[in-house]
């Protein structure tokens, strides 16, 4: 099972809901023995709280995203891994 995308309006909660939702998750995969619960491309604070609460993590050797910025203003705002919200969701596929 993986998690495709998360987005939460109350964002003071919202590591809060992550984690109760992973949770109840968890709880069907395993009455359902499903093997794997995936979560790939969190920012840095709700990986954080994922990562108190997960029992396993595997280490990927690459990030899963590629992008180029064109413009050098954006390309050094995107270094901050906290202002990406990465997604498995492809909304082009979705039109």
């Amino acid at each position: 099972m993986r998690l495709v995308d998360f987005q939460c309006l109350e964002t003071a909660r919202e590591a809060y809901f992550l984690v109760a939702m992973l949770s109840d998750a968890a709880e069907r995969c395993r009455r359902e023995s499903i093997q794997m619960l995936e979560v790939v491309g969190l920012r840095p604070v709700l990986d954080s709280a994922v990562l108190a609460a997960a029992p396993h993590r595997r280490s990927l050797t690459s990030w899963l995203y590629c992008y180029k910025a064109s413009d050098a203003a954006l390309a050094r705002q995107l270094k901050d891994p906290s202002v990406w919200e990465p997604s498995l969701f492809d909304g082009d596929s979705s039109l």
